[in-house]
Parts: structure tokens; C-alpha cells; sequence
């Protein structure tokens, strides 16, 4: 096992939180070195509204991972290790399904406290122990000493496809564990084995509003396959899934992975990490290492430096991957290199992900012309340059720190009209002007030519930045592609 007292930064999640708590409290003094671990003086993480905020008050996008820790796991049961594994890659959050029945009391402290000296959040959920688990009075001692970076599953994936009772149970679920005495935030997943989205958008309000402290979220296992039988059976496609997360206004956070229901049952978990980017909706992959279920393990053998084919998109290579969007608790800062390529009005091609984020607008069909491109620096590859969204219209993107620093690149060609003063139009961002009266054709010194505008944004409170493009003084506004970095 590696020592639990190896710690990755200076500035861990207990020094930043104890920055925040009052240097004298009824005359005593706190001191670093004595808020440790098993200090139970910072508050719980909250739920407010569709968001989870962390214990120090900031935004908090789960970007995690679920693990098993008990016989699951590479040889020797090193489970200190995995938790070390998974937090090399940059994942804010993992769900512990710990096996009471293999890891005692000391050992599930043990992997908590490594996941606060982490900056990580812990969802915790005692496998084969259930609530009367957590009702044991030595049980709840040793979690309050991790509150204020603990989750607990309240209500996991209902053996069942009953809505009216999926309904009762969840709502008594809640209600027993507040009786218990835990202050922490909640979680309820959906109705038949978590895959009923419409069971938790149709009741969630009611069972959110059981929960006493009104502190809970609710999961959906968005493991519809691309053969489309939950499609079908629900009434909605993924994308439409998201829409109707954000449309409902509740907590919702999503369950990934690639092999859903059967041996070839392939989910687009790529279009999930999309939309949930950008509308700042948490997620957890199943899962990070299993030896004996291997199809949806990001690692080939629990470390981070062996990676499956599905482990490096979901950690490194898709643009809304762990290492690009990920943020730590009570932290200010996106990680470093964190970048989202949208390729307005196209699919996905090579580091730009496919349109999305927006309202309004319109979509042009493909204009299969050459774009000459040798005098940008930086260039879009040229498929870009052959879509895009035209009119009215305003683009999302969420998922960063509140009032963090970024640089917004929109990418341009007029592969349409041919002479300069056809096209005159105006771009926004988080309410400033940028352009106006933008000419694609004059600034990029002809038609079919690609040029990029580059300005300095600031996110929002909400952590986002958001792009208006509106009509000018001729035709209708356009881009073919968005980078934020």
C-alpha cells in the first residue's frame, strides 16, 4: 500500500478549507497543523438549485470515476493505491463501493481520508451493509470525520421496474437516513436499474423535497445503447435526455460507460460528455478497474499510466475528458491545458467536438469548397471551415470556474458570398461586444479564406462563457467553429 501521509500538493483541500474557517473560535485558535482529517468543523457540500457546490461554498462538476473496493481489484487488495491511481488522472470525484464484508471500519477511513488529502470528493455507497450499515453509531462516527467532501448513496439502483414504488421507497430512504443524523449531501437513482430518466423527472421535485435538509441530487445510468431500445421505450434520444435535464431544473448527475446492456450493446458515452459539459451536468464512469468485467475499465490494470482505448478518451483525448474538465474541490482554477473545440454546425473531427451548446441559429448544409488556410496561424482543419450555424443566435458553454480567465477563438470563412459588405454582423461575449459589423470577407482578404478572431473572456458566476452573435447592417451572422481555452 503507499503511505497515507504521501501528499501530491502543498495547498490540499484541508489547507484551502481551513483558510476559510476564523482564526479564533471561542478562544481557540486553529491552526493547520491541527486541522486535520478528523476534524468535523467544515460544513457539508450543498445542494442549490441544479448545482452541487462544494465545502467551500464554489460550483462542483463531478468528473469522476466509481470503483469497487473489496476482492475487485489488482493483486493485494491495494486499495490506497487505486485511490492514488485514479487521482493521477485528474478526476475530481469516486464513488467507493466498498465491501463491508472485506474492508473494516480502519480501512474504509483509511481510503476517505486519502480521498480529501486528494482535493477529491468521495460518493459512498457500503456494499452488501445498506442503511442498516450506516445506522451503526461507529459507522457514523467515522464518516462525520469526512463530511465536508462526503456523498452518500442514499437510494442506489432499484432492483425493479415499479414507479409507484420506486417513488414510496426513495422518499423513505431519504427520510431514513437524515434520521440518522447525516448533514451530507444525498443521492436517489432513477427507477429500473437507475435507466428511467422519466421516473426521476416526473417525481424528482416530490423526493427531493422528502429530504428534510433539502440537500440531495438525483442519477440517472445513462446506459442507452445506440440500438436504440431505450430510446424507444422512454420517447427520447440522448441529446433530447440532456435538454430535458436541464429543462426540469433538477440536481441530476449521469452514470457512463461504453458496454451497456448485453455483450454488444455500445453507448454514445461521447455525445453524454458533451452535453454534460456543456450544461454543467455531472458524471461518473463505470468503471475504473474491474478484473473480472473488463469491457468498461479505463484502466487495463488500475494504474493511470495503462489506460484502455476507452480509459485515454474518457481521461485525456475527448474535449470534455477529465484532464480538459476537470476541477478539484475548493479550487479556483480549471487544470491547465483544459480546451473546448466545438465544430459549429459539423461532427466531431480530430481535436473539435460536434456542434452543440447553442440555441437559435441555423444549420448550413456542408460547402464542399477548398478554404485556404495558409495564412492563419493555427488553423482549423478545413472541414471546419466548411460547416456552420447562421443567424440569430447564442452559444453556452459552461463547466469552468466562476470568473476564471480564458481566451476565445472563433473561427471564420465565407465560403457562401463572394464580395466584402455582403455579410455584416455582431459578436458578444458574457455581454461585451467584440465585433461589429464583423465583414468576414474584408478582415479575411477574400472569400473562401479561413481567419480567426482571438479576444480574452472572463467566465461568468455561473462559470460559463457565452457567445451572442447577432445581425449587423447586412445578411445574417455566422461561424464555423469555437475553441475556449
Amino acid at each position: 500500500m503507499k503511505k497515507l501521509a504521501q501528499d501530491k500538493s502543498s495547498t490540499s483541500f484541508f489547507s484551502k478549507l481551513c483558510k476559510r474557517l476564523p482564526k479564533a473560535v471561542g478562544g481557540l485558535t486553529f491552526s493547520l497543523l491541527a486541522f486535520t482529517a478528523a476534524s468535523a468543523s467544515a460544513e457539508p457540500m450543498k445542494v442549490q438549485g441544479r448545482q452541487l457546490l462544494d465545502a467551500c461554498g464554489k460550483p462542483f462538476v463531478v468528473r469522476g470515476v466509481e470503483q469497487i473496493l473489496g476482492r475487485e481489484l489488482p493483486p493485494g487488495n491495494d486499495w490506497l493505491g487505486a485511490i492514488d491511481e485514479i487521482s493521477e488522472t485528474g478526476a475530481n470525484a469516486v464513488r467507493i463501493i466498498a465491501s463491508v464484508n472485506t474492508l473494516s471500519l480502519s480501512d474504509i477511513d483509511e481510503v476517505l481520508t486519502l480521498v480529501g488529502q486528494r482535493d477529491m470528493v468521495a460518493f459512498f455507497d457500503p456494499l452488501n451493509g445498506g442503511t442498516s450499515y450506516l445506522a451503526r453509531a461507529d459507522v457514523k462516527a467515522m464518516l462525520a470525520k469526512h463530511e465536508s467532501y462526503l456523498i452518500l448513496d442514499a437510494y442506489g439502483e432499484p432492483q425493479l421496474d415499479d414507479r409507484e414504488k420506486f417513488r414510496r421507497d426513495a422518499k423513505e430512504a431519504l427520510r431514513q437516513v437524515r434520521a440518522m443524523g447525516y448533514r451530507v449531501p444525498l443521492t436517489v437513482t432513477a427507477n429500473q436499474f437507475g435507466r428511467d430518466l422519466p421516473s426521476i423527472l416526473q417525481f424528482g421535485r416530490e423526493i427531493l423535497d422528502s429530504d428534510p435538509l433539502r440537500n440531495s441530487f438525483l442519477g440517472w445510468q445513462a446506459y442507452w445503447a445506440t440500438n436504440g431500445y431505450y430510446q424507444g421505450r422512454y420517447g427520447m434520444s440522448l441529446t433530447q435526455a440532456i435538454d430535458a435535464i436541464v429543462a426540469s431544473g433538477l440536481p441530476i448527475q449521469m452514470g457512463l460507460d461504453r458496454v451497456t446492456d448485453g455483450p454488444t450493446s455500445i453507448a454514445d458515452f461521447g455525445t453524454l460528455m458533451t452535453g454534460a459539459q456543456a450544461n454543467n451536468i455531472g458524471w461518473l464512469w463505470w468503471d475504473w478497474y474491474n478484473p473480472y468485467g473488463t469491457d468498461n475499465n479505463l484502466s487495463r490494470n488500475g494504474t493511470a499510466t495503462s489506460l484502455t482505448a476507452t480509459g485515454n478518451t474518457v481521461v485525456n483525448t475527448h474535449p470534455a475528458s477529465i484532464s480538459r474538465t476537470s476541477r478539484l474541490a475548493c479550487s479556483d482554477s480549471t487544470p491547465s491545458g483544459r480546451v473546448v473545440s466545438i465544430n459549429v454546425g459539423g461532427e466531431a473531427t480530430d481535436a473539435f467536438a460536434a456542434d452543440s451548446s447553442f440555441t437559435g441559429g441555423n444549420l448550413a448544409p456542408v460547402r464542399n469548397v477548398a478554404v485556404d488556410r495558409s495564412g492563419v496561424a493555427g488553423a482549423a482543419p478545413e472541414s471546419v471551415y466548411q460547416t456552420e450555424r447562421w443567424g440569430a443566435m447564442t452559444y453556452t458553454v459552461g463547466g469552468f470556474a466562476p470568473n476564471s480567465q480564458h481566451s476565445v477563438k472563433l473561427h471564420f470563412a465565407e465560403v457562401w458570398l463572394t464580395s466584402a459588405g455582403q455579410r455584416r454582423f455582431n459578436v458578444s461575449i458574457n455581454g461585451q461586444r467584440v465585433l461589429s459589423n464583423y465583414d468576414i470577407i474584408a478582415a479575411a482578404g477574400g472569400a473562401r479564406r479561413a481567419k480567426v478572431e482571438t479576444f480574452n473572456a472572463t467566465a461568468n458566476s455561473s462559470g460559463q462563457i457565452v457567445i451572442d452573435f447577432a445581425r449587423g447592417t447586412a445578411d445574417e451572422p455566422k461561424v464555423s467553429g469555437i475553441v475556449i481555452q
